[in-house]
């Protein structure tokens, strides 16, 4: 087994089996394999002498050698499913990852040639279709890429777009080709294979077929490149791809680009596995080598800018765009080109994304930029930015571009923008042919634009005509141009708010916004009960209320309103809706330490059947388990006296999905809460859950009682009075005993030890005992297993020598005996080159 370990060093070891094969040679030159391993023990503890030093002979440089020779003599009968049988998984893995360990040898390549020939193990294009076929062919491409390059040209490459779509057993093809493509002479043939992959894409994750051709072309260097091949030989494949007739095609040739275009160079690479992943890849000589490359690459990308359909036109101008503030500040020399080149390819984007990029490099990198090309950006800006009220409109109210928010005047000259607007749109004729787009999605900043109109718009003359607009914005209206307009009414006047509002949940056109403003806005009590009936008509869902728990909205109710909803929603089955409400409760009254909880509310909320039923699904609330917990702790410290409820709910619940009643959850703490203050109320309830035989509840709760590991400190079983573990166990003693011996914390040296007490009176029967050692022998460790069990049999017999009770040593005795059983196995395996199922370093 140990022929098939992995080995740590490489260039230690290369160096170790060159000797050795040196050393095999100069005794006979012609020794055969079979006198040679006669000879193996005798080898290995030789020392040659080379003047003054000693050269050791390891034994696995030993085994490499007799694996070649191996391989020399038998290859010929070697069957790639005798491997399967004959070999478990692991070793597999091992045994094919010889063939990288031996990939300097001479001999290794010319065994790789002849498997990967027309008549050997791989010859079926199915072979590598296959699990094993394809681990096999990944360990032989690392030896020789081009004999695996002719292999996967006669293979893969001749595969319809079913087959490569079908072909699932992919990732040690792929990373194959990973290093075929890192040799400059085989990036084209493997790149052409991957991109053939990558069109078919079966994977979707990072480093799919798709990500890996992509990652071909980036710039990065040394170690971050993935091929030695310079980017003037990649260029051919980009342009091909570029050029494909098909679209699928040509976007892997945009994304290439975009990796090609980023500035860090990061890149996707394979699984990082493997002795040749430490080799660098590309490394330029000068700055001048990125500019040039980068050059080349949109030079390539602009020609063909104009043939392109127009979708694929605005793709790949919008590339350039992204990256031309990360190449203006990596390779600066290339400003004016950049520049010129974004003047040039303007038109194809939207101005908003030309605006953004522009905006952001003069923003932040003018110290980049020289004169010329600061002066050919600013021109672009101005150009876009327009200077007339609908163009100035379109860039401050119509985009949100965060250099407005964190540039240098701190968005001050935004919102001196914003007012000026407001003021100027003061006229209807003006304002109106813009309330089309301002109640859409597409007035990125119609918020605080509505805002500051309202605050100006004193007499309401530009309500009606923006109602109206509200009304006909079809399906993907937005109300948050409006819901500004409105917020300014709730803050000066609350019953011309409060009158606008109730109108606005009688028009059937603008119910659907209804709520949004409601909680952009402002909230009422008065509106909060139109709110209540309209969910009560079903005009509005009762989970969408939780809505009003972001930014703090909720509290601006009163109680009994808010009391009113939560019962509401309470009433509901639906888990989404009592999650919202748990919400909103949370918000509203746990969240605020002034405010006294309505016990009999509290406990509806908190006993309610979706919380502790594993068929519901809080999937879409992840902080539903920290809102029950938080208002259940309050409810605790300000109703002690009606705490054991919740626990007693909670054991019940034990056992299954839900994120309340759940050991791992970390509303578990309520449990521990009431347990720590009423120890012997909740034990008395745990004798009400648990049934012997013990079911999946049982198993929980007594997971729970013991600690939340088998090896932790005692749960909160150290604090009950044993009397009344006992009195329970006293009235089913055969069953109950030996099933708390079993589970009661592993530990006699507590200074209040249920273990040991259990020992006292009941250690005389045999299951006890037995059930105690399966106890105390459940653990987790780390290290030698050996030295693990001479560290408790120590501790324990340190122990022994302050007991007197008879049952306890008796137990002591026997539970030494069984370390000293384990201690021998285990010392076994480890000189036998196993820890716990695990190969360690040895021969």
């Amino acid at each position: 087994m140990a022929l098939f370990r992995r080995f740590g060093n490489i260039r230690h070891f290369r160096d170790e089996f060159n000797a050795v094969h040196d050393l095999v040679h100069e005794i006979d030159p012609n020794i055969s394999l079979h006198i040679f391993r006669d000879h193996v023990q005798e080898l290995r503890r030789r020392k040659i002498l080379q003047g003054e030093d000693t050269l050791y002979i390891s034994p696995k440089a030993l085994h490499l050698w007799l694996w070649i020779n191996w391989w020399k003599e038998y290859g010929d009968e070697f069957n790639l499913a005798d491997i399967s049988k004959d070999l478990p998984e692991q070793l597999r893995g091992w045994f094919f990852a010889m063939f990288e360990y031996a990939s300097s040898s001479d001999a290794t390549k010319y065994i790789v040639r002849r498997l990967f020939e027309k008549d050997g193990p791989l010859h079926d294009s199915d072979a590598v279709k296959t699990e094993l076929g394809s681990e096999f062919f990944r360990s032989l491409s690392h030896v020789d890429p081009r004999a695996a390059t002719e292999y996967l040209e006669r293979t893969v490459g001749l595969w319809t777009k079913e087959e490569l779509k079908n072909f699932h057993r992919r990732r040690n093809v792929l990373d194959g080709l990973g290093r075929i493509t890192f040799e400059p002479d085989l990036f084209l043939r493997g790149g052409r294979i991957l991109r053939d992959l990558a069109r078919c894409e079966n994977e979707d994750w990072l480093n799919n077929a798709t990500g890996l051709f992509a990652g071909l072309f980036s710039l990065g260097t040394g170690h971050a490149s993935v091929t030695k091949t310079p980017p003037e030989e990649r260029i051919p494949l980009l342009k091909e791809t570029m050029c494909d007739t098909s679209g699928d095609v040509r976007e892997l040739g945009f994304k290439a680009c975009e990796s090609a275009l980023h500035a860090t160079g990061v890149t996707v690479s394979g699984t990082g596995d493997g002795l040749w992943a430490d080799r660098k890849g590309w490394e330029p000589k000068t700055n001048d080598d990125w500019a040039k490359a980068r050059q080349t690459i949109m030079d390539a990308m602009i020609k063909k800018i104009p043939a392109l359909p127009q979708e694929e036109q605005r793709k790949c101008a919008e590339i350039i765009f992204r990256n031309s503030r990360g190449m203006l500040r990596s390779t600066p020399n290339l400003g004016l080109y950049v520049a010129e080149k974004l003047k040039e390819l303007e038109k194809f984007v939207a101005k908003e994304t030309a605006l953004q990029e522009v905006v952001t490099i003069l923003e932040f990198d003018r110290e980049y930029l020289k004169p010329e090309a600061r002066s050919l950006l600013e021109h672009i800006r101005d150009n876009i930015n327009g200077s007339d009220y609908p163009a100035r409109m379109r860039r401050y109210v119509g985009m949100d571009m965060i250099v407005d928010l964190v540039g240098k005047n701190g968005g001050q000259e935004r919102c001196e923008e914003i007012k000026l607007l407001a003021r100027e749109s003061l006229e209807v004729k003006k304002l109106k042919p813009q309330l089309c787009w301002l109640v859409t999605p597409d007035a990125k900043s119609g918020y605080q634009f509505g805002y500051e109109l309202s605050a100006l718009d004193s007499d309401r003359s530009l309500l009606g005509a923006i109602l109206d607009s509200q009304k006909n914005a079809g399906k993907d209206g937005s109300a948050f141009f409006l819901s500004g307009y409105m917020r300014k009414i709730f803050e000066n006047n609350r019953g011309l708010w409060t009158e606008i509002m109730e109108s606005l949940s009688k028009d059937t056109t603008l119910l659907r916004f209804f709520l949004e403003i409601a909680w952009r806005s402002g909230i009422t009590d008065k509106i909060g009960g139109v709110l209540l009936e309209m969910v009560r008509k079903n005009e509005i869902d009762a989970g969408k209320l939780s809505q009003f728990c972001i930014g703090g909205t909720i509290c601006q109710l009163s109680e009994p309103i808010v009391e009113e909803w939560i019962r509401m929603m309470l009433d509901s089955n639906r888990p989404d809706v009592v999650s919202s409400a748990a919400d909103l409760f949370y918000m509203y009254f746990a969240n605020r330490q002034e405010k006294t909880l309505n016990a009999e509310l509290t406990l509806e909320l908190l006993l309610h059947e979706v919380f502790f039923d594993k068929g519901h699904s809080f999937a879409s609330n992840v902080m539903v388990s920290y809102c029950w917990k938080e208002i259940a702790m309050k409810f605790i410290r300000q109703y002690p006296e009606k705490s054991l409820v919740i626990a007693e709910r909670m054991l019940d619940g034990m056992g299954c999905d839900s994120p309340v009643a759940n050991a791992h959850s970390q509303s578990i703490e309520v449990l521990d809460r009431v347990a720590t203050e009423q120890p012997n109320g909740v034990w008395d309830a745990i004798t009400r859950f648990i049934d012997l035989p013990i079911d999946g509840r049982g198993y929980a709760i007594i997971s729970w009682v013991r600690g939340r590991t088998p090896d932790s400190k005692p749960g909160f079983i150290h604090l009950v009075d044993f009397e009344r573990i006992f009195d329970w166990i006293d009235h089913d003693p055969h069953s109950r005993a030996p099933f708390m011996a079993r589970y009661s914390p592993p530990n006699l040296s507590d200074e209040k030890c249920l273990a040991r007490e259990i020992l006292v009176r009941y250690g005389k029967e045999d299951s006890v005992q037995r059930n105690l050692l399966a106890n105390f022998h459940t653990e987790t460790l780390s290290g030698l297993a050996s030295g693990h069990c001479q560290g408790r049999k120590d501790e324990i017999l340190r122990y022994k020598e302050t007991e007197d009770n008879e049952n306890v040593k008796r137990w002591i005795d026997m539970y030494v005996d069984s370390l000293d059983a384990g201690m021998q196995r285990e010392k076994i395996d480890e000189e036998r080159g196993f820890v716990r199922g695990q190969i360690v370093p040895g021969i």
